[in-house]
């Protein structure tokens, strides 16, 4: 695992689903903290933590035999000067054209403290596109971020943005795996670094022409848990295949961000309720509101932009 940020006396939630590739509650994971400075519940379907204290410390996670370690990095809640941030991503960055998701979430909490760039929606600006993946953003001239020989202008896009960022967080995954999933799993591996060859590709290129850029990448979202909700996607075993090649994308995004040194992962992958942070209809997309996946989201991309702030 990559660190995970979170801010002081704030709730950080990781279901034990999103943790490890498990099917169902694994009542056999454990998590440990190693500070004991910090309220730690272990739950049936979670690990919840209220940190007390500013300060990092190890997290140990085991299950099946396997253990895993990451920085836990608690941090104040400041978030001074002003920033202006951009989100990239797919349909459920989209929402925000609706106003609605995990841009509004977060533009809502940190008020004018962010202020949002993008060439969509109004209320909430935003780069989300939907059934869009990496890949797309890097090469397609309908790309905001290339031009009309389909290579990247960065440059014309900031230019189009109308101010220069100071944060760009990216939502994606879902898409690169949602279709592949299908297909043989020997090619999985290809496949997700083709398409985070193309991250690299972004990136290197954003940060070349804006100096101290700060790229927020999340972790992607496992999808719904409940066979039920998959009916419309073919069958139960669409899931297992899908969730398996999430968590293969996942942790094959955390090896290349941990190489940057202008990019900080966001463990938004692992905080969404994977039952009631889905709607009984879709099985990709997080529900909005009340504390379904959305704001999940919004709450870790938060943790993670003030850390960086």
């Amino acid at each position: 695992m990559a660190q995970i940020d979170v801010i002081q006396s704030q709730p950080l939630e990781l279901w034990r689903y999103c943790v490890a590739l498990v099917d169902g509650r694994d009542t056999t994971q454990t998590m440990q903290e190693s500070s004991g400075l910090r309220v730690f519940d272990h739950m049936e379907d979670r690990f919840r933590l209220y940190p007390t204290s500013t300060g990092t410390t190890t997290l140990t996670a085991a299950s099946h035999g396997t253990t895993d370690s990451t920085t836990l990095n608690v941090v104040a809640d400041s978030h001074s000067p002003a920033r202006n941030a951009v989100c990239y991503g797919n349909s459920i960055t989209a929402a925000a054209t609706s106003n609605a998701g995990w841009v509004k979430e977060l533009k809502d909490d940190l008020g004018s403290d962010l202020t949002l760039l993008g060439t969509q929606g109004t209320t909430y600006p935003h780069e989300g596109h939907s059934g869009k993946d990496w890949e797309w953003f890097a090469t397609n001239a309908a790309s905001p971020l290339t031009s009309a020989t389909d290579t990247l202008d960065i440059g014309a896009h900031v230019t189009a943005l109308g101010a220069t960022p100071y944060f760009a967080i990216w939502q994606s995954g879902e898409n690169e795996c949602f279709t592949a999933s299908t297909g043989a799993e020997s090619g999985w591996q290809a496949l997700i670094n083709a398409q985070l060859d193309h991250m690299d590709d972004v990136l290197d290129a954003y940060t070349a022409e804006v100096s101290g850029v700060t790229h927020i990448v999340m972790m992607a979202l496992p999808g719904a848990k409940l066979d039920a909700v998959w009916t419309a996607y073919g069958s139960p075993g669409a899931r297992w295949a899908y969730r398996k090649m999430i968590h293969l994308y996942n942790e094959t995004l955390l090896t290349r961000i941990a190489a940057r040194s202008d990019a900080a992962i966001c463990a938004a992958g692992l905080a969404v309720d994977p039952v009631s942070g889905y709607s009984a209809s879709d099985a990709i997309h997080p529900q909005v509101g009340a504390e379904h996946g959305h704001l999940s989201m919004a709450r870790m991309v938060r943790y993670t932009a003030v850390a960086n702030w």
